[in-house]
This record gives C-alpha cells, structure tokens and sequence, in this order.
C-alpha cells in the first residue's frame, strides 16, 4: 500500500512538472498532509525528489494538529490552496 501511495504521488508529480522546456522556472507543488503519523517520513520523501528534480518544487503543509476540514477551507478562502491534499474525511465516507 505504502509502495502505491508513493508511485502515485510521483505521477501525479511528473505529470504536473511536464512542459515544453521554454520557461526557466521551476514547477511548484505544495501538498496538505492530512495524517500527521506519516508528515516526517513524507517530509524526508520530498526532500529526497526536491534534490534530485531541479525543475520541480515541492512544498509539504502538514496540519501541525489542526482539524483538516477547517484547514482546507482556511486555505481556499485565503486564496492559498495546495496543489495536492492527502486526506481521509471518515465522517463523510458512508460506504466504509
């Protein structure tokens, strides 16, 4: 499962990065950690692609023990969305 979340997380990652080569700037990407369990080990995952992806930036945002609907919404609000969001809303998930 751990194997899947990652190769996921970098395809979306390369398909977010792919352009045509004519800018000079790198791509960001920021990410909403949902699970603080795995934020350290997600962290030192990011560190590992940011040094070897020159073209490509990515920035974690973990919830730092807020509750992540209320940091989600405080995100959009402000105009500040992250690219991507790891999250599992288990009160609204009603086949589970």
């Amino acid at each position: 499962m751990k194997r899947l979340a990652i190769f996921a997380f970098v395809a979306v990652l390369v398909a977010c990065g792919s352009d045509d080569g004519s800018s000079g700037d790198a791509t960001n990407i920021t990410v909403l950690i949902g699970k603080n369990e795995i934020a350290t080990q997600f962290e030192t995952m990011v560190e590992d692609f940011n040094a070897s992806h020159d073209d490509i930036d990515v920035e974690t945002m973990p919830l730092g023990g807020q509750n992540a609907y209320e940091r989600m919404t405080t995100l959009y609000s402000s105009g500040s969305a992250p690219t991507i969001m790891m999250m599992r809303f288990l009160p609204f998930m009603t086949d589970c």
